[in-house]
């Protein structure tokens, strides 16, 4: 196939060799739907089956660092926006509100990316999302530094916010389906630490344009933050394949088998079959509301509000604490500067990815969500005691409860993507992902606005109790979630197609 075919590709079907391809009318897939004649399976093994069998190796490696590349310029951007924003202020003089605001429109872009990364993933492949990811990434940041006004820079900002939303579901559904189970975990946390580098790639830009922090050339630091995807971009476009899972889900085994032939020769796996069981039915492809509908059917329901809610509860703590820390640091003698404690604090988040690494082939990812979210609210308690207490005890928790929260959310990151990406079946993985993702920009969104209104009430302390009695509440609504194996969770899709049928 051309460069053209596998861009859009499955959207509009290269057509086989053997001319086995065939299109008809459907308006679930703007206006086409495509069936393959050759449905018949070889030795009845699954698909998962074989990417298990072809280990891991150069394959994933590579696509952790195209698509890790969208959290690298997610970090850089947030790190730029919330620095800039003072000095946007005074260029334009901007009241608090506006200041405020440039942050959290950055958050609603990401939650409507979201929300069209779903419907796009499912029903254009994994690849093009990524794709329109980095060019819109690229393009808005770049628009970003001609803005003359504050309206302007925030719709702009928005549309940067809408292309991060637009890359990273699929681009974690993507990485999850090349993935043996055994190893998913750990390349996760690889692609997600990428987000941190990102931070220390746009401190590094800060450090180099104004190590005080006070004359920021923000223009400047918008296009220079955009450097991540341009090379994203251009290595997703050449290196990047589409998901065997998502070739096959649609028909196109033919496009699957060559999907593991690549991986088979990276792996250097030559005794390894690539033979696999292929759909014994005609697929049309469901329609976004089928997809909707599937990841809150009666099945999926619990577990679907449940992972919403976790996520929402994760990125209110994360971003919160991201958020309320440099102002709290003012407040509290830490027996280090603030600029400093945020350096560090930046550092302490790495650990939280490596032990994910760790404990995955220990524990069960509900085990360590659990273990996150019981951590993080003791954290939480820790630091607002320690606080208020003097001494070695109370300096001892305070700087304990610190570490617990840059290190704790990050291990929560890590395996709640990871499980988002695997409790759906394929044919509505990114939209359950989607999802789930959207349900953490809501927490996102609202974490800025509710520290800032407990605190003109209570103070930060508050705020801090808030989160930890959050964390409790999920703590319960996960443990008595049932996870299923994608495979089961397929009955559901076939119960609703003969329900389509016999309609």
């Amino acid at each position: 196939s051309s460069n053209v075919d596998r861009l859009f590709a499955p959207a509009f079907a290269p057509l086989a060799e053997n001319g086995s391809w065939q299109a008809e009318p459907s308006p679930a897939m703007g206006g086409f739907a495509i069936v393959d004649d050759d449905d018949d399976g070889k030795d009845g093994r699954s698909l998962s089956k074989v990417i298990d069998e072809l280990g891991v190796g150069w394959s994933q490696a590579i696509v952790c660092f195209l698509g890790g590349a969208i959290w690298a310029a997610d970090g850089a951007e947030l790190l730029i926006v919330g620095s800039v924003t003072r000095a946007v202020g005074q260029e334009w003089d901007l009241r608090a509100w506006q200041r405020g605001s440039l942050v959290s429109i950055v958050f609603i872009g990401v939650l409507l990316g979201n929300g069209a990364s779903g419907p796009m993933g499912d029903g254009f492949g994994r690849r093009l999302p990524m794709l329109v990811s980095y060019v819109g990434i690229v393009a808005f940041s770049v628009l970003s530094a001609s803005t003359t006004g504050f309206y302007m820079l925030a719709v702009v900002r928005m549309l940067v916010g809408i292309s991060f939303g637009l890359g990273q579901p699929a681009f974690n559904t993507l990485l999850s389906e090349l993935t043996p189970g055994k190893w998913r975990l750990t390349m996760n946390g690889a692609a997600q630490s990428m987000f941190t580098m990102g931070e220390l790639f746009a401190a590094t830009l800060i450090w180099w344009n104004d190590p005080t922090m006070k004359n920021l050339d923000w223009r400047w630091l918008c296009i220079m933050g955009a450097l991540p995807s341009v090379a994203g971009l251009v290595a997703c476009y050449f290196l990047l394949y589409e998901s065997p899972h998502y070739f096959s889900e649609k028909g196109y085994d033919k496009e699957a088998k060559d999907v593991l032939e690549r991986i088979k020769y990276l792996h250097k796996a030559e005794d390894v079959s690539l033979d696999f069981k292929a759909k014994t039915r005609k697929q049309q492809p469901n329609s976004t509301f089928d997809n909707v509908r599937l990841i809150y059917s009666p099945g999926l329901l619990y577990t679907t509000v449940t992972m919403l809610y976790s996520f929402f509860v994760l990125n209110l703590a994360f971003y919160g604490i991201l958020y309320a820390l440099p102002q709290v640091m003012q407040e509290v003698d830490m027996g280090y500067g603030p600029a400093i404690g945020l350096m560090l604090g930046a550092l302490w988040e790495l650990p939280g990815y490596g032990l994910n690494v760790i404990l995955g082939p220990l524990m069960t990812s509900k085990s360590v969500v659990l273990l996150y979210l019981a951590t993080t609210a003791v954290s939480l308690i820790a630091f607002t005691v320690g606080a208020g207490w003097e001494g070695l005890l109370g300096g001892t928790l305070l700087q304990t409860g610190y570490i617990g929260l840059k290190v704790m959310p990050l291990m929560g990151f890590v395996v709640l993507y990871q499980m988002s990406s695997e409790i759906y079946p394929t044919v509505a993985r990114t939209t359950g992902v989607a999802a789930c993702f959207a349900g953490g920009r809501v927490g996102a969104i609202v974490a800025p606005l509710l520290y800032e209104q407990v605190y003109e009430i209570h103070g930060w302390r508050l705020y801090f109790e808030i989160m930890a009695a959050s964390m409790v509440l999920n703590m319960i609504m996960v443990w008595f979630m049932k996870i299923k194996n994608p495979s089961e969770v397929d009955e559901t899709t076939a119960l609703m197609d003969a329900q389509k049928t016999s309609a």
